[in-house]
């Protein structure tokens, strides 16, 4: 039997009907730019009025949208934005992003916005004959903490979901996957793009079509991370389903959604702008750095929000699609065995594993895997990490990649970023 999902919102008190009424409304304007005009004003003037920590930031009231200042993430954690507003009874959780750009962000969120969110991503979902409920297999980590472990997999069963094994990308775990998929029956792929990507060259040169294994596939989704067209293109043919990208940020979520280079933008929740590196507006088909605005979220100020990518937006159809975007790709971790495991493993495991014991320590980080057998770390640090810490790392790496391995660790004042504000957090010099 298959819960619905908006069943379980509902019951946790997300106003799904009231979000979903709204989106609807919002899609049958006839010019949604008129309608972000004003809706954009409202929710400024929302987190202006009401967030002391905000106002601060901005200093005086503007009077052009484009005189608020662009805010970045670091801006975001030094402003407490996340302190109760005037109304103390709205309701709202707070979430923290992965760290994709070094330092993670803690947000919050406010239900109202969450259940549009999901409205939303339904929505988009449909556009591929797909529901929320639909039987998903998840090409995401898994925690090994046991706890966290049963927490996770109790979101699985809740949501009609499970999760691949992707830590080991070996070929005699991708012939597992293939047989999983084959035994349960799955609706739709969803995930990281390398795991799936991997996958899809496995089955390219072992001749498989996976429809062909599980006939109830009807789509892969692939997010997070960038990839190609002719990696879409080779997962589209060696799936036998179509495939669909999904760019966004957790604490804004779906940014556009479509093909790649290709997204469709979510002006229905967001408004995104392409600005130049002074802050200017560019034109259409000229690319720039990605500001988005979320037009409903009244927790966190997320207005003129600087994600950390480039790209370029074209209208087709009085519609907006982001028709390119350079942002990061992660590499692949290859070990000493032969395993491979995506680079998102340093973060996911490791790093987390060890903000878990010593939350104060760490403030950016970068590993670098110089060889099969050796990684480096590169941490800035609050204070100098002690023998004791230094081993933990050491501990966690060796636990979640191989024992063999060596690990060096090298304190730095400064971790080299890329001119939108990103560097890679996990760089592979291996050759395989």
């Amino acid at each position: 039997m298959t819960i619905d999902f908006f069943n379980i919102l509902k019951l946790k008190g997300f106003p799904v009907r009231k979000a979903k009424k709204q989106l609807h409304s919002i899609q049958s304007i006839p010019n949604i730019p008129d309608w972000q005009d004003k809706r954009k004003w409202e929710i400024f003037n929302h987190h202006f009025e009401s967030n002391s920590f905000y106002k601060q930031y901005i200093s005086s009231k503007p009077d052009s949208w484009e005189q608020i200042p662009i805010i970045t993430k670091e801006e975001l954690n030094k402003i407490d934005c996340h302190r109760p507003l005037l109304n103390i009874f709205e309701k709202r959780f707070i979430r923290q992003t992965s760290g994709s750009t070094g330092r993670p962000l803690t947000y919050s969120i406010d239900y109202y916005s969450h259940a549009f969110t999901w409205s939303l991503i339904a929505n988009r979902y449909a556009s591929l004959g797909l529901s929320i409920n639909d039987k998903q297999a998840r090409f995401y980590g898994m925690p090994r903490n046991i706890r966290s472990r049963l927490t996770e997999r109790t979101k699985d069963l809740l949501a009609n979901r499970y999760h691949m094994p992707i830590m080991d990308l070996s070929d005699a775990s991708l012939k597992q996957w293939v047989e999983i998929i084959a035994k349960k029956q799955f609706s739709y792929l969803y995930g990281y793009s390398y795991p799936l990507i991997t996958f899809a060259k496995y089955l390219n040169w072992n001749g498989l079509i996976l429809k062909d294994y599980c006939p109830h596939l009807k789509a892969c989704i692939v997010t997070s991370e960038m990839c190609s067209p002719a990696e879409e293109q080779l997962m589209e043919t060696v799936f036998g389903i179509p495939c669909a990208n999904e760019y966004g940020a957790s604490e804004i979520g779906i940014i556009g959604f479509g093909q790649t280079n290709d997204w469709l933008i979510s002006d229905e929740q967001l408004l995104v702008e392409i600005v130049n590196d002074k802050g200017e507006a560019v034109p259409y088909g000229e690319s720039g750095r990605i500001i988005c605005s979320s037009l409903f979220n009244t927790a966190t100020p997320l207005i003129r929000y600087e994600v950390g990518d480039l790209g370029k937006i074209e209208i087709r159809n009085n519609r907006r699609y982001l028709t390119e975007l350079i942002g990061r790709k992660e590499e692949m971790i290859y070990l000493p065995s032969g395993k491979k495991a995506p680079g998102d493993t340093t973060f996911f495991y490791i790093i987390q594993g060890f903000i878990r014991k010593y939350p104060f320590i760490i403030d950016e980080y970068r590993v670098i895997q110089h060889t099969l057998s050796s990684f480096e770390y590169q941490l800035t640090t609050k204070k100098s990490i002690n023998r004791a810490q230094e081993q933990l790392l050491i501990q966690l790496t060796k636990t979640y990649l191989e024992k063999s391995i060596s690990v060096s660790i090298t304190e730095v004042t400064k971790i080299e970023r890329t001119r939108m504000g990103k560097y890679r957090r996990f760089i592979s010099k291996v050759n395989p």
